[in-house]
Order: structure tokens, then sequence, then C-alpha cells
């Protein structure tokens, strides 16, 4: 409790010195480095056990690899609740590590050292948003990235996707780097690779990422604007990294946990094809989605006369207000600042199209924010798209790519306010 509070203190102050200029922008990576640690560490460090439900499944794994070695093809060595974290490298092998360099019991592990993954995620996204919006407006968009709730509530549980997600962040970095093309397709490939053996869901992601952006970037190919300035190689080479990391994922998880995520991405797809062409449709199909995340609610029944917001989870009810009126006052508080933060992402991402020349945004990057969108969209409209691993989660990784647009929201605010000002 008193590092909760210790640590939203020092985020308060922090951003009030930085915006008055007071702190330089040699110290912002220290200064996220900081926030985050306190955010995050205001969840782990509570108790003296691992705080969280996925977890626990994990922190079983590891507990058996310390004892008998690590088997990622057998999850029946442990029992069902460890789900499918067997397949994982991150209790496998990477927090037993820890455990042994370290001479530290598994908890503390969990505890304090695998949540340095997490705290590093922000850090790198600063440096990946600095280069297309400058130093100042890239401390503003990673600090609205940590500051939202899942961040260090939700993230802060998962150990798999603690390390996973900074694979994600380092893909992005080398995704909009100088680098030669060369150099930048294997820092992709690597990355992808190492999210996919650390948890299967944000593997999945990083390759619908990939071609996602393949798929902007050849629409836009002919468009004479410099936003959307193309090149042939890194495009092509975009689409091969996602066909390789598709080969490759598949490959590994019909060993891992006796082909158990592969049994369940099949079945995710069955499911879509049912709920996606009406013509298939039966009276009844039941869906359990395959989150590894507690809050995922198991999906339910799907009717014929059932309209798709019915079969919403309640946190895409939340989002597009449709539980608004029955709140309490709190309630309505702090959903009217979230619909604002919102709007004012959507605001970002039209000032962007229009004022994109004060920026320095890549193509590869302003595809990520076209998926990123998709991506939302998909779960408000497709019924249980969100539950596959939860409407927050899928925010948390849209944000990614859409938090310097709520810095540009901002901008554009700004800059009409200049405007009425100069009349």
């Amino acid at each position: 409790m008193v590092l909760g509070i210790v640590s939203i203190i020092a985020v308060v102050v922090i951003t009030i010195l930085v915006a008055m200029g007071i702190i330089r922008e040699k110290y912002y990576p220290y200064c996220i480095g900081v926030m985050a640690l306190g955010l995050v560490y205001s969840t782990t460090m509570l108790g003296i056990y691992v705080v969280g439900s996925d977890i626990q499944g994990e922190i079983m794994v590891s507990r058996n690899a310390l004892m008998y070695g690590w088997d990622f093809t057998n999850i029946t060595q442990i029992n069902d609740n460890a789900g499918i974290s067997a397949s994982s490298i991150v209790p496998g092998i990477v927090a037993p590590f820890f455990s042994q360099l370290f001479h530290l019991d598994i908890v503390w592990v969990y505890k304090a050292i695998i949540p340095l993954f997490l705290v590093g995620v922000p850090v790198v996204l600063y440096y990946a948003f600095r280069k297309q919006i400058g130093g100042k407006r890239a401390f503003f968009a990673t600090l609205f990235f940590i500051i939202m709730p899942i961040y260090n509530l939700e993230i802060a549980q998962i150990t798999k996707s603690m390390v996973a997600e900074l694979f994600f962040a380092l893909m992005i970095l080398a995704m909009v780097s100088t680098w030669h093309w060369q150099y930048k397709g294997l820092a992709i490939m690597a990355c992808v690779v190492l999210a996919t053996i650390s948890h299967y869901s944000i593997g999945i992601i990083m390759v619908a990422y990939l071609l996602g952006i393949f798929a902007v970037r050849l629409v836009t190919s002919r468009i004479k604007w410099k936003l959307f300035a193309i090149k042939r190689v890194p495009i092509i080479m975009m689409v091969v990294i996602a066909l390789i990391g598709s080969g490759g994922f598949l490959a590994y998880y019909h060993y891992a946990d006796n082909g158990a995520v592969n049994q369940v991405l099949s079945d995710v797809a069955k499911y879509y094809s049912k709920v996606l062409i009406p013509s298939s449709v039966s009276s009844e199909v039941t869906f359990v989605p395959p989150s590894s995340s507690s809050s995922a609610i198991a999906g339910g029944k799907v009717e014929e006369n059932e309209s798709y917001l019915d079969r919403q989870e309640n946190l895409v009810k939340v989002a597009i207000g449709l539980d608004f009126f029955s709140q309490s006052l709190e309630g309505k508080i702090f959903r009217i600042i979230q619909y604002l933060t919102q709007l004012l992402i959507v605001v970002g991402a039209v000032y962007l199209l229009v004022r994109h020349l004060r920026y320095k945004f890549t193509a590869e990057f302003v595809a990520g924010i076209g998926c990123s969108f998709l991506l939302l969209f998909a779960c408000v409209f497709i019924p249980n798209f969100s539950n596959i691993i939860n409407m927050s989660r899928f925010y948390q990784i849209s944000l990614f790519f859409l938090a310097p647009m709520f810095v540009l929201g901002v901008d554009a605010l700004c800059s009409i306010k200049k405007k009425e000002n100069a009349q």
C-alpha cells in the first residue's frame, strides 16, 4: 500500500518537473524506468507470495523444472492447474535460471526479478516513440502507456506476458530504426521467435501485426504521399518474417504441451467460422475462450436472434458506454475520463494524417497504428473476439502503437486554441 502511494506521488512529481522543463531529456528514460518500477512493484511485491491467478500455474512449472528439469512437450508432468504454461520458456527456463543464479527462492524471482522485464517495456517504447515525435512528446506518450491500470494491475500478474511484451516493444524499436534492412529483419525475426516461445498469445499478435503492416503498406504503396513512402525490400521482408514466424510457431507448438496450444487455435478457428458465416451458425454454439487470464469469462451460447452486443464481454460494453447510466457518480467520472482519452487518441490519429510533416513517423509505425484501430474494431464488433485474451489486454496491446496518438490529440487541441487566441 505504501509503495503504491509513493509510486503515484513519484509519477505526479516527475511529470510536473518534465512539463516545466526542469528534468532534461537525457534523463527521461531513467524517469520512466523509476515510475514503471514503482507501479509494477506496487502489485508484485504485495504480500509474501506471488500475486495473481495465472501466475500460480506458472510457478508450479518453475518448481517442477527446478526439481526435474523442463520438459516443454509434456504438460501432464505437473497437473491440469498449470494450464498451458509449460510451453513457455519463462517459467520453464528463465525463472529457474535466475533462481539458481541469485540463489533466490522462486517466489522472489517472480516477485522481484521477472517484473524487471515489464519495467523495460515502456523504456524501450520511449526510444521507439522518440524517433517519431521527439523526446518530450515521447515521454508523455510513454507515461500514458504506464498509467493505464492494465499495465501494473493485470500484466504484472502474468509472467509470460511480462517477458513477451518486452520482445514486442523491441520489435517496434527495430522496425522504426535506421538500421540496414538485413539487420532490421534479423532483429524483428529474433523478437518474434523469442516472444512466441515466451507467450503464444503475444507471438500470434506480433505475427498478425506484421501481416497487417504488410497489407496496409501494400495498399498505400502507390499513394504519392510522404507519410506512405515505401521501398520494395522492407515490405517483402515483413511478410516473409510473418510467414516464417507462423511456420515456426506451428512447429514448436505441435510438440509443446502435447499440442495443446494448436488445439486451442483450432477450436477458436472453428468457432469463428460459425460466428462470422451466418449460414453456418447453429442454434447453439459453445465457446470457451483460450485465455491464460482468469478474467476472461467463458463465452457461453450464441443464438440466432441475439445481437452481437448481447454476446460481448462486460469490458466491451463499458468501453462503448452501454453501462454509463447505471453507474455511481464515481463510476461515471471514471468513465468520462476514459472516454476523453479514447477521443483524444482518435483525434490524434486524424491530426497525424493532416499534419504528418510536423512529425517523423515511419510508414511501418503508421501502418501499426491502423492495425491497432482494426484490433479494437474487432473487439467491439466481432462477437466474443475480445474474450480470446480479454478486452483490457487487447487495449493495452493496441497502445504499443496508439499511445503517441493521445499526445497528438492534445497537440491538436492546443493548436486549435492557439488559432483562437491569434484571432
